[in-house]
Parts: C-alpha cells; sequence; structure tokens
C-alpha cells in the first residue's frame, strides 16, 4: 500500500508565540561571495585557482542570543563541521527571534586532549574521515584544508596541499550579529556563512606544501579568523517569515521505495536529503520545474528534503519520516 504524505506549510500561527520551535543551524561555505564547490577549481584571493576535496572544523561553546538579550547555552557540546554535515538540529527551544551568534573554533582545552576512544561512535569526537585527531598530546585538528592549487597560472590544479591547524592557543572566539529565517511550521534556521577565500588570506596555496601543526602559517590562518570576516551572516539576513515558498513538494513511501515528487519549482539546481544529525545523505541534481526523485532502501529515520536554486536559495523543503 503506498502511503502519500503532503507536509502542509500553514500549520497555524499559535505556533510563534510562547512556543518551543525546531532550531537549525546551517553553515554555508562560500569563496568569493558564491557557493563554494570542491567539483572545480576556484580562485583565491590572490588569483589562484585551487580546489579543496576536503574541508572540515570543529565548533564549540555555542551560545545563540535571542528575543531580547537572552542567552542560549549549548555548554560543552562540540560540532563537527565539513561540506558534508554543515546542517545541525538543535532541537526545539524557546526562541522567537535570533539576536546573535557566539562560538569557538576548535576543540577546549579541558577535552582537546581526551581518549578519542571513550566517545561513541556518532560522536563529533569519534574518529572522522578524513582523521581530525593527533593523539592525546597533539589533540584535535581544529582546521582541515586539503586540495590541490595552480602553481603556473594555467587555472590547472596539480600540486597537492594539506593544511591542518591544531593547538590549544589556536582556539578562536567569534561573535556574529545575525538572525534566523522562520518557516510557517515555526521552524528557526541561522545561516552561518563560512568564507574559505578569507580563512585562506596571505595563504600562498602553490607553494604551501604540507603544513600540519599549531605555529607559523597555521597559526596565522586560525588568527585569520580574527583578522578578517572568516564568519559572516548572510547580506541579506533579516528576520524572513517565509510563507510563499515555492512549489509544492511530495515524499511518497512503498515499503523500501521511496520518492520525492515536485512541480512548479522554478530555478531548480538540485534537491539535498540530510538527515536529523546534519549530514547529506544524498543529492540529487535537477533543473525540471515538475519532477521525481526515486530512491531504493532508505534507512528508517526522519530526513529533511531541502529544495535549493541555482542562486543558493532555499525553495522549499519538508521532513520526511521513512518508516
Amino acid at each position: 500500500m503506498i502511503k502519500k504524505s503532503i507536509f502542509s506549510i500553514f500549520l497555524g500561527f499559535t505556533i510563534f508565540v510562547n512556543a518551543q520551535n525546531p532550531l537549525l543551524l546551517n553553515f554555508r561555505f562560500l569563496n568569493g561571495n558564491a557557493t563554494f564547490s570542491s567539483l572545480v577549481a576556484i580562485p583565491d584571493l590572490n588569483g589562484t585557482y585551487y580546489q579543496a576535496h576536503d574541508i572540515a572544523f570543529y565548533i564549540s561553546k555555542l551560545k545563540i542570543t535571542h528575543d531580547g538579550g537572552q542567552i542560549l547555552d549549548f555548554q560543552d557540546s562540540v560540532f563537527y563541521v565539513n561540506k558534508r554535515a554543515s546542517l545541525f538540529d538543535l532541537g526545539l527551544q524557546n526562541v522567537d527571534l535570533v539576536e546573535s551568534v557566539d562560538f569557538q573554533v576548535g576543540v577546549p582545552a579541558s577535552i582537546n586532549h581526551s581518549d578519542i576512544t571513550a566517545y561513541p561512535v556518532k560522536h563529533p569526537l569519534y574518529f572522522q574521515s578524513p582523521a581530525m585527531h593527533w593523539g592525546w598530546a597533539a589533540g584535535y585538528t581544529f582546521l582541515l584544508i586539503d586540495g590541490e592549487a595552480d602553481n603556473n597560472g594555467d587555472n590547472i590544479t596539480d600540486v597537492p596541499f594539506e593544511l591542518h591547524c591544531l593547538g590549544d592557543s589556536n582556539v578562536q572566539q567569534v561573535h556574529v550579529i545575525n538572525t534566523a529565517t522562520i518557516y510557517p511550521d515555526g521552524t528557526r534556521e541561522i545561516f552561518q556563512n563560512v568564507n574559505i577565500d578569507q580563512w585562506l588570506h596571505d595563504v600562498n596555496l602553490s607553494t604551501l606544501d604540507i603544513q600540519h601543526g599549531s605555529t607559523g602559517i597555521n597559526a596565522d590562518v586560525m588568527m585569520n579568523v580574527q583578522n578578517y570576516p572568516v564568519f559572516t551572516a548572510p547580506l541579506n539576513a533579516n528576520v524572513n517569515v517565509i510563507s510563499n515558498v515555492i512549489g509544492e513538494a511530495f515524499f511518497l513511501q512503498n515499503g523500501k521505495e521511496s520518492s520525492i515528487s515536485w512541480k512548479g519549482m522554478k530555478n531548480l539546481e538540485k534537491v539535498q536529503l540530510i538527515d536529523l544529525s546534519g549530514a547529506e545523505v544524498d543529492e540529487f541534481l535537477s533543473k525540471d520545474i515538475n519532477g521525481k526523485w526515486q530512491m531504493s532502501n532508505l534507512s528508517s529515520g526522519v530526513y529533511f528534503l531541502r529544495f535549493v536554486s541555482d542562486s543558493g536559495q532555499l525553495l522549499n523543503q519538508l521532513k520526511a519520516v521513512q518508516p
């Protein structure tokens, strides 16, 4: 028997007042104010073309200021952010209007030298790929960027580089005045830009070679978080209540077979399937205004389905449950 679930975008207005709302934190990787791509070579601030296959970093001590100076403190939580997992579900919170976001880039010294095997498998401080742990003495890698760069001006990336920054003294504090987009179901989503080109300010990728450590260029790169606009709010950041989403979307489930269909989705670029941990499970590229994505053997769980335009705009989203 086929189940068809249409997720309404109008769930009533009382949810916006004195209620707990789903809260999401979404890190958007950018280069030159454009969506970061690992699939093609892109220029850094020096005009050197590079291609980064892996980008990952840790944030910790997250605090969100909201509703007239109230503090939502996530205390000792740590988040592992990478290109494949950059959306985080912060749970149901008594948050209406977000005012700013504070966090540290890195892992606090109090836990930076802990035993990695003591953490459960899905914990951010457990083993990751690419590897982010340097052993108990050195601690965790706070920032990792691996890729290739052009070294002769032909815009072809042919020289590999590795940048792994660590060290207790390199933890950086970030404060961003930011707000959240509000969706009709009450969800608040904070978009936090990560400007990779600014993080690599004054770095010559063509001669970088392999740099793993806590001093020299590694310390300088971590200080770029303070000296340049690495973490910023979106240029169009405002308290957006999205009531007129584009198109309609449907989730259909029949045992192990599932599909997403849509219609009227103008300027669509891709559909993302994201689990509750924030990891991108799968991605479907499509520019079809009316289309369908067929999936097999989707694991049981709760997912977000996000319809994204060619300019990076979120056109529509659903929450889907796979039994």
